[in-house]
């Protein structure tokens, strides 16, 4: 069984920080999709989350254009998403995100909220980075090497390619995915996953029945 996952933030990831520091940029909108080996979709969620008094840098409105207000007035408790994120995953063979950065936020969130309970950090994420679910990433080696964009920076030959990049490249015409939303770039996560996967892709993590 696959996971797919796509968030929105409030901001980026701060390197200079540990994960379970309050500072660390919060999901604005979490989007999964559980499907079988074939895509077919058993379960799927699509969240505005509840700001709850945090705050949204305006680079990431930029981006999104998730409002704190609208987060704050029709936004869904974090917890409880979260909660739905972890069963799905707990049913799950692999978990694929576009690029680390979705996971590593779900890291953070589900550590500050065993915290925020007073419970040990791990409790919850250790539902997430289970035993015998493996964790994907699309942009970095595979679509990177496939998109084989020149990179500006000294030592190294392509560059990361964003994910609009990545699908206007490697998916057919026939495969684009209009729109720019957290949930139309869940389903162009999923279409190039399913592409590269027919191009012999991932198979080192594939389980041997979806191979």
């Amino acid at each position: 069984m696959f996971l797919f996952l796509k968030i929105d933030t409030s901001g980026l990831l701060r390197n200079d920080l540990p994960l379970s520091s309050d500072q660390q940029p919060w999901a604005v909108r979490i989007a999964f999709e559980h499907t079988d080996r074939d895509g077919k979709r058993i379960n799927a969620i699509d969240v505005l989350v509840k700001a709850d008094g945090r705050s949204i840098k305006p680079g990431a409105l930029d981006v999104h254009g998730v409002s704190l207000r609208e987060s704050e007035q029709l936004g869904l408790k974090e917890a409880a998403t979260l909660h739905m994120l972890a069963d799905a995953a707990g049913k799950s063979d692999l978990a694929i995100s576009y690029a680390e950065f979705d996971t590593q936020v779900i890291d953070s969130l589900l550590i500050r909220l065993a915290a925020a309970l007073k419970k040990d950090p791990e409790t919850y994420r250790r539902r997430w980075r289970r035993p015998g679910l493996t964790f994907l990433t699309i942009q970095d080696p595979v679509a990177k090497i496939e998109c084989a964009l020149s990179s500006e920076v000294d030592g190294e030959e392509w560059r990361r390619p964003t994910l609009a990049e990545a699908c206007d490249i490697l998916l057919p015409a026939g495969a684009q995915v209009s729109g720019s939303t957290t949930w139309t770039n869940l389903e162009r996560t999923a279409r190039l996953f399913f592409t590269l996967r027919d191009k012999g892709h991932f198979q080192e993590v594939l389980p041997c029945s979806a191979a």
